[in-house]
């Protein structure tokens, strides 16, 4: 968004603390996966049934993990571009 639409365009679509929250929501949803794992007795333990191989939910937690840090990486990339954006020294000399 940044990189297509400027700064201001793409504070209209998510701004610094949405950026934030959603930073903050793959964090909290990486460490939950974690912790029910820890409920079935090792920490990051798969708890969910295994599937059928070569199907999309067959890995148990591992894809759940990779959405929610996606989700954590996403988040950093656009507040790390979005503070770039924001401390470019102007055009105008």
């Amino acid at each position: 968004l940044l990189l297509a639409f400027g700064k201001e365009g793409s504070r209209a679509v998510l701004t610094e603390n949405g950026a934030s929250i959603w930073d903050s929501l793959g964090a909290l949803a990486f460490l939950c996966i974690a912790l029910l794992g820890y409920a079935a007795k090792a920490f990051f333990v798969n708890f969910l049934p295994r599937g059928a191989p070569f199907r999309l939910i067959s890995a148990g937690t591992v894809m759940w993990s990779n959405i929610a840090i996606g989700i954590k990486v996403a988040a950093c990339l656009f507040l790390i571009y979005l503070v770039l954006a924001a401390f470019r020294p102007s055009d105008s000399t």
